[in-house]
């Protein structure tokens, strides 16, 4: 199931993309892989909100894959809430410091909330 919803995620068919990826986190409960890659196709779907609630409920098994937590920043991004944004990219620099995608994340979070001199800090991090 996962090689099969790759494949369609490559190719653009997000919907079969969903449909495998749920087969394969119905078949795998406890993994979160495929709830990773699921999330990341609702966002690609322009849906932040499932994208957050499977990420959500990803993290539950594992908040500690910074994948994960970056995803969730990104949808949170999404949903204009930075301060839930920067909990998950602060949770996943934690993990990964030298992240640049985490860093940026973290910037853009920063910037919804109007606190652009912590953002460019860490814009120039990432770009260090």
């Amino acid at each position: 199931a996962m090689t099969i919803a790759a494949d369609s995620q490559r190719k653009g068919d997000l919907a079969n993309a969903m449909t495998y990826y749920n087969r394969a986190a119905q078949a795998a409960p406890e993994n979160i892989t495929p709830l990773v890659a699921l999330g990341d196709v609702l966002w690609q779907m322009k849906n932040p909100s499932e994208s957050a609630r499977v990420l959500e409920s990803a993290r539950k098994l594992n908040g500690e894959d910074d994948t994960l937590l970056r995803h969730l920043g990104r949808a949170y991004v999404g949903l204009n809430e930075p301060k839930k944004a920067q909990e998950a990219y602060l949770t996943a620099l934690a993990i990964d410091p030298n992240n640049v995608r985490t860093l940026s994340g973290l910037g853009i979070a920063y910037d919804l909330e109007g606190d652009h001199v912590t953002a460019q800090s860490h814009y120039r991090a990432g770009l260090a």
